[in-house]
């Protein structure tokens, strides 16, 4: 006669473990496929950013030389250059560009600063969130006033430059 171990789990068959295993393979998926989804979308958002923060830097650079700082067309033409070349896939159309304290001013020791600030806000589109049912919704207004279709984030980078005389 066989005894029987009171400890020991009784034999489970093979075919039911692996329906276990896609079980949990099939709730688990869904979640993993969200956390790469939320890793990319952050991933093309910091680099965005970086670029707009850049093309601001750009920007306030170029206005605060001094034979450039009433010129905004050309200012906003560098911006929208640098930020195109850096990230082929933007629309500049999205970008906004505004110089705000252009100007000179005299430190104490008597040397003359140009100085400029330049604003560059971009609506950057999300691609893969937005496909994310549970998320709530997320609207976007351009810089005319209009609400754009697909969900956005507003980006905005800032830069001053003192440029000496």
């Amino acid at each position: 006669m066989k005894l029987i171990n009171p400890t020991r789990p009784a034999p489970v068959s093979l075919a039911r473990q692996r329906g276990t295993q896609i079980l949990e393979f099939a709730l688990v998926l869904p979640l993993l496929l969200f956390c790469a989804f939320v890793v990319i979308e952050s991933a093309s958002y910091v680099r965005m950013h970086q670029v707009i923060n850049n093309a601001a830097r750009e920007g306030a650079h170029f206005a605060a030389m001094p034979g450039n700082r009433s010129n905004l067309a050309t200012v906003q033409t560098v911006v929208k250059t640098y930020a195109k070349n850096n990230y082929p896939s933007l629309d500049t159309n999205k970008v906004t560009v505004s110089v705000n304290a252009a100007g000179t001013a005299l430190t104490s020791t008597g040397i003359t600063l140009n100085t400029s600030k330049v604003v560059v806000t971009y609506s950057y589109p999300l691609k893969y969130l937005p496909a994310v049912s549970f998320l709530p919704a997320i609207t976007c207004v351009d810089a005319n006033g209009t609400t754009l279709a697909n969900p956005c984030v507003t980006l905005m980078g800032n830069a001053v430059f003192e440029n000496f005389e």
